[in-house]
């Protein structure tokens, strides 16, 4: 029967082996709580509780039974976590096996040096000298360790281009959990045995390390991909400027052209007037009238990087008879960064061209209405379609591109997150229907 020293001395044990986790944890997942702050902090609690439990009850079973508490622990903290915060399931799954992992070498680490330099002293399961060993392996591996996560780990977990990898990403750590399960409990030798063996703790910190190095390379190529996204974005944001600018120019340039052959033209009038040839007067005026070009969707707004870009987009529809309906109202001194309205209009807009030119429908329309003022900026894009809408199992939206990887929507998704504002786009009969709403 325990005394109660001996369930203290489990109580640091346990808290020494999962306080560290669960606030790795709460410092990557923060942002994303599904409830209030103290009813996330009591389900940690609660967490740790299972974890003080199922640690005294293998102290009282023997080592025996740390396998199957082990496995326990682990699928309560994952689903935990999973309840707790608002993340993909394969996000939630990569986080904890990598912390699991880490904490199981360094709870064998700490059990080997307590056994191997304290074996007169060391007679029972999560002694107090294994606490005090844990406590100075945290400050030497798990400390600087977190410190790269919150480098790599996070910046991953949050970017929004990154999204289909999750699914099978948690593959890689469950597999060194496999392995470390097999070292320390695999064989003819009790799993006490095999953590007294300082061969099996070098051989689990080597996984461990090597675990690392292949994390490391995962999140350094995703790191570019996102690079390389984003780059793809600004380069996109600065072709739709470019061609808005220089069609606007043309259009400028010409007028001017205009007006500056207009003395000729009321020179021809007058001449056409004084010698009484109406006919050929008419005609003339005819013929003028028709060189005039059609200036009234030059400007839709006051806001030029706006009024460019769809300018842009009314001139691919009109390419491809595409009726392009705009109502918008937004002013030059509009607070909103140039960059994230071009990618965003753009991203969308296109998505909307792209849609109705794949139509065999003649009745092809795109109508475009957007206001704002100092505190919101409020936008709807709605299109025709015929494509079959595609989504994945959280009900995110999938490209129907033949090619390409769809990130439009993601990246405006991204860019309205940035603002804390709304995104919405879901077809509402033969309309593919967009609206996003920005707080500046």
């Amino acid at each position: 029967m325990f005394t109660l020293p001996r369930t203290l001395e489990i109580l640091l044990f346990a808290f020494c082996n999962f306080a560290p986790y669960v606030i790795m944890s709460y410092y990557v997942f923060r942002q994303y709580q599904r409830f209030h702050k103290w009813i996330t902090i009591a389900g940690c609690m609660f967490l740790f509780l299972i974890q003080f439990v199922t640690r005294y009850w293998s102290a009282m079973m023997g080592i025996n039974t740390s396998v199957i508490m082990s496995i326990i622990r682990l699928i309560i903290f994952i689903s935990g976590y999973a309840i707790l915060f608002d993340r993909k399931f394969g996000k939630v799954l990569f986080i904890e096996l990598i912390y699991a992992n880490l904490g199981n070498f360094i709870l064998v680490a700490a059990v080997c040096i307590e056994r191997n330099l304290f074996p007169g002293i060391a007679h029972h399961l999560y002694c107090w000298h294994s606490s005090v060993v844990m406590i100075l392996l945290h400050l030497v591996i798990t400390i600087p360790w977190g410190l790269e996560v919150r480098r790599y780990f996070v910046p991953m977990l949050r970017n929004p281009l990154i999204g289909n990898e999750w699914y099978y990403y948690w593959i890689v750590p469950s597999v060194f959990y496999i392995i470390w399960q097999y070292q320390i409990n695999g064989g003819t030798r009790t799993g006490l045995e095999n953590i007294q063996d300082p061969n099996n703790v070098i051989f689990l910190f080597i996984i461990n390390f090597g675990a690392l190095l292949i994390y490391y390379i995962m999140l350094k190529l995703d790191g570019q991909l996102a690079k390389n996204l984003e780059l793809e974005e600004q380069q996109h944001y600065r072709d739709l400027e470019y061609v808005g600018y220089q069609s606007l120019k043309e259009r400028i340039d010409e007028t001017r052209r205009m007006r500056h052959d207009l003395r000729h033209h009321i020179h021809m009038l007058g001449y056409y007037l004084e010698k009484k040839e109406y006919d050929k007067l008419e005609e003339y005026v005819r013929a003028y009238g028709n060189s005039i070009p059609d200036v009234d969707h030059v400007r839709f707004c006051e806001n030029h990087i706006v009024n460019n870009i769809l300018l842009f987009f009314a001139t691919q529809a009109k390419k491809h008879a595409i009726d392009f309906q705009v109502q918008v109202a937004i002013s030059q001194d509009m607070p909103v960064d140039e960059h994230d309205i071009s990618v965003l209009l753009g991203n969308l807009l296109e998505n909307a061209v792209d849609a109705c030119v794949t139509q065999e429908n003649e009745k092809r329309r795109i109508v475009v209405k957007g206001d704002g003022d100092s505190h919101s900026l409020v936008f709807t894009i709605d299109n025709t379609f015929e494509n079959i809408i595609k989504k994945n199992k959280n009900g995110e939206l999938l490209t129907t591109k033949p090619t390409g990887n769809g990130i439009g929507v993601n990246s405006a998704k991204k860019i309205v997150e940035r603002y804390n504002g709304f995104f919405s786009a879901d077809a509402k009969g033969e309309l593919f229907c967009v609206s996003f709403m920005l707080n500046l």
